[in-house]
């Protein structure tokens, strides 16, 4: 038995390839079936769109039981299952499916009357291009700088050089202190 499942993706599927694993944390559970282009009539707002194929005899439900019918993907939906493109091959680019349990994340779905539909979540790339665009990069280069000029008004500083050429005599001293202290304590 096998079950069909879609998905919607809203970055680039460049990559991903009819035939390619859907995977549950790198374990086979199907395979992209189709890689479609699904367009908004009103707005022309594109997203592509993955039809998959699972295969519920590869997953083992111990101590339950979940059904392998229509039901099965929606239950897992409701607990968070969602599907994220990951890279396959480093080499060759090529991605796979991967489904696991991420309700912690910002999915995303498309209401559509398709059955069966996973959420995405983004790519580990995009969530780091995302974090990055919320960088203030004129205050952090205005910090980094301010940072530097004080680093380098102590280290011109002539307390500074003066503190650096005691050094050595202070470690001498230091040196020499525990040995006072010694014979001290046998006088």
């Amino acid at each position: 038995d096998r079950l069909p499942a879609v998905s919607f993706f809203q970055g680039s599927v460049a990559g991903l390839q009819a035939g390619a694993a859907v995977t549950y944390r790198g374990v086979e559970v199907g395979q992209v079936k189709a890689i479609g282009i699904r367009i908004e009539p009103k707005s022309f707002r594109s997203i592509v769109q993955v039809d998959m194929e699972l295969v519920p005899s590869a997953v083992k439900i111990h101590g339950g039981d979940l059904p392998a019918d229509e039901t099965l993907v929606p239950k897992l939906v409701e607990r968070g299952l969602a599907a994220q493109l990951v890279k396959q091959n480093f080499v060759t680019g090529l991605l796979t499916v991967d489904l696991d349990f991420r309700p912690e994340t910002e999915q995303r779905s498309v209401e559509t009357n398709l059955p069966n539909e996973i959420p995405t979540v983004p790519t580990d790339l995009e969530q780091l291009a995302r974090k990055a665009r919320n960088i203030d990069l004129p205050a952090t280069v205005e910090a980094l700088q301010s940072t530097l000029a004080s680093l380098d008004r102590i280290l011109s500083s002539p307390d500074t050089a003066r503190t650096l050429a005691e050094l050595p005599l202070l470690a001498a001293q230091l040196r020499q202190t525990p040995k006072g202290i010694e014979g001290e304590g046998n006088g």
